[in-house]
């Protein structure tokens, strides 16, 4: 045989070879994952909310009694002394109503000896049977007004002497002049306000509990406060008051009570309150990064991929999303303390796909 009748013969074997080589599928490329260990659980849930320093003590100031405002001693922002004086109306009207109902108080006294000795001259009479029990008992309630008179009168003098008394308003506690609401020389009459007060103890939060923490939260419990104005520095402080009805858009207004307030803090600077407490997922839920959850669109059910050391692959397995916490997810399912999580690229994981586990040394 000719090497041409050979080279023939070999040709055809040659080219089978060639198209079995190209029906073959090419190997899928394993893709290396980045990794954690499933070793932290959920802790206790936080919440914030916004807060407004305020004094423990915040009041208005008033005389009781009308009159003209002959000094204002106090303007916003001065600092008084319990009983300090700090305002004072014209005494003269009110020394004239003293005097008029020391008058008045006069005259019903005399009129009450009067009737008090014709009172003991009927009775008198009476015993001897000269009198006539209608002269008798007129005498005895003519007595008993003048002495109810006596008793108005006292009590009319005794309230001018008062009146008299509060001309000069001062100060009901330690505290600042928050603001001044008349001007000198203008007429006021009782319950009118002339200042508004405040404590310089700064000694709680105002803030307003949404509806959905009104059942997580009780008096007495423990709250951190931060106040970004000074630093972010925060201080320990206690719920002091929950209100029972909600205020605005469904929220509680709530009191907490400063354990120490920071230098510098003044009424008026916000805070911030931070709630811990318990709930269904603290020591039970696992503590996963953000990327390490491919959620389901519209559900709170979504998947995680553990890696099988023994086939490695990595199985879906489905999880639920209990919490939030900052960076991290808090979700509970079919895991277990010590499984190996994919952190990244999860959205291209499919269950029983092969991977490796990515070493960030392979790159050095």
């Amino acid at each position: 045989m000719t090497r041409l009748a050979q080279c023939l013969l070999v040709l055809p074997l040659i080219l089978a070879a060639c198209d079995d080589e190209e029906t073959v599928a090419a190997p899928e490329p394993i893709r290396a994952i980045k990794h954690a260990i499933l070793d932290q659980r959920a802790g206790q849930q936080e919440r914030r909310i916004a807060g407004v320093v305020a004094a423990s003590v915040s009041s208005t100031v008033a005389f009781e009694t009308n009159g003209q405002v002959i000094e204002l001693l106090r303007k916003a922002g001065d600092q008084v002394a319990e009983g300090d004086l700090i305002a004072r109306l014209d005494p003269e009207p009110l020394q004239l109503q003293a005097a008029q109902s020391e008058a008045e108080l006069a005259r019903a006294n005399a009129a009450a000896e009067d009737a008090r000795r014709k009172f003991e001259q009927q009775a008198r009479l009476r015993q001897e049977g000269f009198a006539t029990q209608t002269a008798f008992d007129s005498a005895e309630a003519a007595l008993k007004d003048a002495e109810g008179a006596v008793a108005a009168s006292t009590s009319v003098l005794d309230r001018s002497k008062r009146n008299l008394a509060k001309a000069d308003l001062r100060a009901p506690f330690a505290g600042v002049i928050v603001r001044r609401e008349v001007e000198q020389f203008e007429e006021v009459t009782g319950g009118q306000v002339i200042y508004a007060m405040q404590t310089n103890d700064r000694g709680k939060i105002d803030a307003a509990l949404p509806e959905t923490l009104i059942n997580s939260v009780s008096r007495g419990d423990g709250v951190e406060v931060s106040f970004p104005p000074l630093g972010d520095v925060r201080v320990p402080g206690t719920v002091d008051e929950i209100a029972p009805l909600t205020g605005d858009a469904n929220a509680y207004p709530i009191e907490i009570a400063l354990l120490q307030a920071p230098p510098g803090l003044r009424a008026g600077m916000s805070a911030e309150l931070t709630f811990r407490f318990d709930s269904d997922a603290t020591g039970e839920a696992f503590l996963v990064p953000l990327t390490a959850v491919h959620p389901k669109v519209g559900q709170q059910e979504a998947a995680m991929f553990v890696y099988q050391p023994d086939t490695k692959t990595v199985a879906e397995r489905a999880v639920t999303i209990v919490n939030v916490a900052q960076n991290s997810l808090e979700v509970i399912g079919n895991l277990n303390e010590g499984d190996v999580i994919a952190t990244a690229g999860v959205s291209f994981l499919y269950d029983g796909m092969r991977v490796d586990l990515f070493d960030p040394e392979t790159l050095q």
